[in-house]
């Protein structure tokens, strides 16, 4: 699997285009555009899909309402959100940082989690990466697939093979 990861400054004009380019290269783009109102990420899935990106694309961060609405591909969650997958009729995913949040996640019915993160990353530059030997414990103590995300990029990507990950997910990977 990869999920690609929008970088939360908006959707624009420019975003919406650069969105439909990656859209064919991914199993996901994921709408990670929390700073958005409710009505302004509608607008921004209806342009998406007026421009062609299909729903079962798109994954829309923290508002099942809107995954419901639009039938998108899923909703995917904050690490701190007490949700239960079996609820909604989309596939359902939350972040995570630890084997006990991964087996939390799993306990309540998410289809996938995201672990990160992984190596070194801009988006957390103050935080010691978790690295492989972690990512590669949540994958054996869990039965759902783990996406890896956090400082992925064209030249690490390979060294997740061995993890047992199901895939990866980015923000700049993709959209830079």
């Amino acid at each position: 699997m990869r999920h690609a990861i929008t970088k939360g400054q908006g959707l624009d004009e420019l975003q919406l285009t650069q969105i439909k380019a990656v859209a064919p290269l991914v199993d996901a783009v994921v709408l990670r555009e929390k700073q958005l109102s409710q009505q302004a990420l509608a607008q921004g899935i209806e342009q998406l899909l007026a421009l062609g990106v299909p729903a079962t694309k798109l994954i829309v961060h923290s508002m099942p309402s809107l995954a419901k609405a639009y039938q998108l591909l899923g909703c995917h969650f904050a690490s701190d959100a007490i949700v239960y997958g079996n609820d909604f009729p989309f596939l359902c995913g939350q972040s995570t940082h630890s084997v006990e949040e991964a087996l939390r996640c799993e306990n309540r019915g998410m289809d996938y989690i995201y672990f990160s993160h992984i190596f070194p990353s801009s988006s957390k530059p103050n935080l010691a990466p978790r690295g492989l030997a972690a990512l590669t414990d949540v994958c054996a103590a869990t039965s759902i697939p783990v996406i890896a995300l956090g400082g992925i990029n064209k030249r690490n990507q390979h060294l997740l093979a061995t993890t047992g990950a199901s895939g990866f997910a980015a923000i700049s990977m993709f959209f830079n």
